[in-house]
């Protein structure tokens, strides 16, 4: 989960009951099903909600429960059709339960099962006066489509659009629930504050300064397929990565080769949903003759079928020998498999699941010589 400061949020749920639209009845609900036997409480106390209770193994099921507080009836939510993420300040004060989940209900009667439910996972404060955390969850990570014992996704929204939440829905929410659930033992959550909100800070995928969670391994690929003659070297020159080489003709194709460099090996890049640019900080030497070039990223659901894809976007970094930050949008990548374009979902609807970033001279291009120097790679708005 992307956490961040937020800007112009809009309140959808407070508890301190001075604004009718955004004060809400609440009523808790328990597993009634097959025996269940976990038992909770929601209550409303000093501007707070209060989620408190037990989470039990049903015998007959020989697995955990759930309890779940939700609003009462088909309510009017205030409009959060403009923003990308929803927003949690709260605290919990048992540190053996930390994961919980949170739903709400829009165009539907059945504001239970067909509700769009996600994860959300908030570290305990066990001190005498324990403090608020925000949580940010993405609107795209949340699915209408979920096992009714475990309330795991069967369909995630990255897999397939059509469990997702739409603006439509965004604008229309008529319930909210949080749910504990798939683990068993006693919990205590206090909740201040329910928000939909845009993250506006950037966020580092790539750098070369040696920080841990944005240094990598990276691999050269140039073109070996028919007799590829293009050639490239990449190393790591104090904080930047420095990528010089040259396209060449393929002599049995007769026409430009390409080169590429990526990450490689098991990376974990941060989540990024909700940005709308990736960003590039880069020099091109005066000298370089090519000037175009393709942003890539490969991510764990950006396939059509057996294909694994590769998303490409493609930028221009002028050949001036100064610093410069270059962008290309999200929703101007192509997913591509071995250069050409085939369906698969979007890549906004990945950002969650970078597995490699990488860079491209641009294909079909032309020839001749580059020299880049790169201090970060980024995504923001």
């Amino acid at each position: 989960m992307f956490r961040a400061q937020a800007l112009n949020d809009v309140t959808l749920i407070e508890f301190d009951g001075k604004t009718p639209t955004t004060s809400f009845h609440w009523v808790s609900e328990n597993d009634p099903v097959m025996g269940g036997l976990s038992t909770s409480t929601f209550t409303q106390e000093d501007g707070l909600g209060i989620f408190n209770g037990t989470v039990r193994i049903v015998p007959s099921l020989k697995a955990p429960g759930f309890c779940f507080p939700h609003t009462v009836g088909f309510a009017k939510f205030q409009d959060a059709s403009k923003h990308t993420h929803l927003g949690l300040t709260l605290r919990s004060t048992v540190a053996s339960y930390t994961n919980f989940k949170v739903s709400f209900a829009a165009n539907t009667l059945n504001t239970q099962f067909a509700s769009f439910k996600a994860d959300f996972t908030v570290d305990a404060d066990t001190a005498s006066q324990p403090t608020f955390t925000t949580v940010l969850i993405p609107f795209n990570t949340f699915s209408n489509k979920w096992n009714q014992a475990t309330g795991e996704p069967t369909v995630k929204c990255s897999d397939n659009p059509k469990v997702c939440p739409t603006d439509n829905d965004l604008a229309k929410i008529s319930q909210f629930a949080f749910w504990a659930e798939g683990y068993a033992g006693d919990f205590h959550l206090e909740i201040d504050k329910v928000f939909a909100t845009t993250p506006s800070s950037e966020v580092k995928l790539v750098t070369f300064d040696g920080a841990k969670s944005t240094t990598f391994k990276w691999e050269v690929i140039d073109d070996p397929v028919m007799g590829g003659r293009s050639h490239s070297t990449f190393q790591k020159d104090q904080n930047t990565g420095d990528w010089t080489g040259e396209v060449a003709i393929v002599p049995s194709l007769k026409s430009p080769g390409f080169c590429t460099i990526r990450t490689t090996g098991d990376n974990k890049f941060p989540d990024v949903t909700g940005t709308k640019v990736f960003k590039m900080k880069v020099r091109n030497a005066e000298t370089s003759e090519l000037t175009q070039f393709d942003l890539q990223l490969t991510t764990s659901g950006g396939h059509s079928t057996l294909k694994q894809g590769t998303y490409s976007g493609s930028i221009s970094v002028p050949a001036t020998g100064e610093w410069q930050e270059v962008s290309a949008d999200w929703s101007s990548f192509d997913l591509t498999w071995r250069g050409e374009k085939i369906n698969g979902p979007a890549l906004p609807t990945q950002l969650a699941e970078i597995e490699s970033v990488g860079l491209s001279t641009y294909f079909p291009g032309k020839a001749g010589n580059f020299s880049l120097d790169i201090e970060y790679m980024s995504a923001g708005n």
